[in-house]
């Protein structure tokens, strides 16, 4: 990512924790699984999924969440029929953003809510093939939208669609070309 808007993004977030009455922090721990050509390329196995966060609860119910996530898919079974062995394929995905919680208890933190979000993507496509290695990173802004549950004092689960992050897939002229990048998670959440 690029290290002006890092530091734009975490000085915002410096900037609003006073500005809320609870704050928690927390991790997601899940499982993610592809969409569009990102399953082609990645397969459609599920692979695992990291995020953590800060909740910053801005009463009656509206809660933002700023968040880093991580998620690494790996060669799916089109690209090995496809190309055959020696080539393998990782798009690892790591994004910056934030999301908005409505929880339907109007307590923050409590309970069943909806969310939306939006962040920054940085996807970098690595690609090994008899002939060498190529890399490529592409960056771009991506949405999700979602629902969850806390079912007891720091224990939930979330359920979110992401789409709009965009991946270098790999064209068998030996190029290069711009893809979306869509999957589904679903996560347990822990706050602390």
């Amino acid at each position: 990512m690029n290290p002006n808007r890092t530091c734009f993004l975490l000085s915002t977030l410096l900037v609003t924790m006073p500005l809320s009455s609870q704050s928690f922090y927390g991790v997601q721990i899940g499982a993610a699984a592809p969409f569009t050509q990102l399953k082609d390329d990645a397969g459609s196995k599920p692979v695992i999924q990291g995020t953590a966060f800060l909740f910053l609860d801005r009463y009656d119910g509206h809660a933002f969440k700023p968040r880093i996530d991580y998620v690494s898919f790996r060669q799916g079974d089109f690209l090995k029929e496809a190309l055959g062995s020696g080539h393998s394929l990782k798009v690892d995905i790591a994004s910056l953003g934030g999301d908005y919680n409505y929880y339907f208890s109007e307590k923050s933190g409590e309970g069943f809510y909806v969310l939306v979000g939006a962040q920054a993507s940085q996807a970098r496509t690595n690609w090994q093939s008899p002939a060498g290695p190529l890399f490529k990173t592409r960056y771009g802004v991506s949405v999700s939208g979602g629902f969850g549950s806390i079912l007891m004092p720091h224990v939930g689960v979330e359920a979110r669609y992401t789409g709009g992050s965009h991946f270098a897939r790999f064209d068998q002229s030996g190029g290069f070309y711009d893809n979306s990048a869509c999957f589904v998670t679903v996560s347990l959440v822990l706050l602390f």
